[in-house]
């Protein structure tokens, strides 16, 4: 099995990649059968997704890039990197906007600025110093095209809805789906998940809970005191690892696997 080290990370920073867990990824896609599908339905950056296809060359792994959002936001990096350099020079790099404070003045050249983002996502991310941001994109250059494409190398990427209705089309088609809804707390930090995840073409909650009642392969990365981790264990989910915080006193969030 390949080491974490010889990851990349994605080209662009995501909330939640699932990179932190490519050792359980390996050992997860070790186990499916020769020539099996995968589905990634919350797909992300594509972490999920690159660990199996380099673990299991053999499977057919489908992400899924919804609204093509990971897409527009590398088609956006050279704009962004106009951005981040506008950042740089009215706000120290990596302050914690939330926690220290900026005086008003800067705060509100700061907000100006990031409204002017295709990829107000990474921007955040960089003012917030929460993450990392490709080495490339503060320099002024943009996401060499050649880096993208190896990371979604091999992979089928798609815009699908997540409804309930779609969760029987996964369902029948005998696919090993990966769940890794959105957390609805990314809101505080300046990204409306839960609007885009609630406008009529996606409903992660419902989606979720279809797939765990129609589908007998699935697995499941949540926080280990939501409904979702209520109803894994209700459909027979076993816990198969925990990830810590930084504290190492609290959980963060578990992978829950299913295979009947």
């Amino acid at each position: 099995m390949a080491k974490h080290r010889n990851y990349q990370r994605p080209p662009l920073p995501f909330i939640g990649s699932k990179l932190r867990w490519w050792r359980e990824l390996q050992i997860l896609a070790a186990k499916l059968p020769q020539g099996g599908c995968v589905f990634d339905a919350f797909g992300g950056s594509f972490s999920a997704a690159r660990v199996i296809k380099d673990t299991r060359p053999d499977l057919t792994v489908i992400t899924n890039d919804y609204g093509h959002d990971y897409r527009r936001r590398l088609d956006a990096a050279p704009q962004t990197a106009e951005v981040l350099k506008q950042l740089q020079a009215v706000a120290p790099k990596r302050s914690y906007v939330e926690y220290t404070g900026f005086d008003e003045e800067t705060r509100a050249k700061c907000m100006a600025i990031v409204s002017q983002a295709e990829d107000d996502e990474t921007a955040w991310r960089w003012l917030n110093g929460r993450g990392y941001v490709s080495n490339k994109i503060p320099t002024g250059e943009p996401v060499c095209p050649k880096t993208c494409d190896e990371w979604t190398k091999g992979l089928v990427v798609i815009d699908d809805e997540m409804t309930a209705y779609e969760a029987r089309y996964w369902a029948e088609s005998g696919a090993f789906v990966i769940l890794d809804p959105p957390y609805m707390g990314s809101v505080k930090m300046g990204f409306d998940v839960a609007s885009t995840y609630q406008d009529g073409r996606i409903d992660a909650q419902a989606f979720c809970v279809e797939i765990m009642r129609l589908c007998d392969r699935w697995c499941l990365f949540e926080r280990p005191d939501s409904a979702l981790v209520r109803q894994a264990r209700a459909h027979g989910a076993i816990e198969l690892e925990r990830m810590h915080g930084r504290n190492r006193q609290t959980v963060d969030e578990i992978m829950m696997v299913c295979a009947q």
